[in-house]
């Protein structure tokens, strides 16, 4: 996942300030760190439910589901705030997971 894909996950901002979404869109290497720290990781899934490792990559905390499935089995990943190492773990909304220190809340 790239970061503009990434970014089209917050249809918030686009909402808030669309100036300010399109001037990151197009600049996205340039706000590259704005985007990860300030948009709070929230991300909008459409069905009932998303995998944990395709949540990871949703979110654009790993590049690819082999490295999604080492970085849960390894226990670096908390599902609610406890480490939870099933790829297949469903999220709904309201959950929240966390990797190196970020934490994303599904919507």
């Amino acid at each position: 996942m790239n970061f503009v894909d990434l970014l089209e996950n917050y249809l918030i901002l686009k909402e808030r300030d669309k100036d300010l979404y399109y001037d990151i869109k197009d600049n996205i290497d340039k706000y590259k760190n704005f985007i990860y720290d300030n948009l709070a990781y929230d991300i909008i899934i459409k069905d009932d439910f998303i995998k944990l490792g395709q949540a990871l990559k949703l979110a654009g905390l790993v590049d690819s589901g082999v490295d999604a499935k080492f970085v849960i089995q390894d226990g670096q990943v908390k599902v609610n705030g406890e480490v939870d190492t099933r790829r297949g773990k469903k999220l709904y909304a309201g959950d929240t997971f966390e990797f190196e220190g970020t934490v994303v809340t599904v919507k």
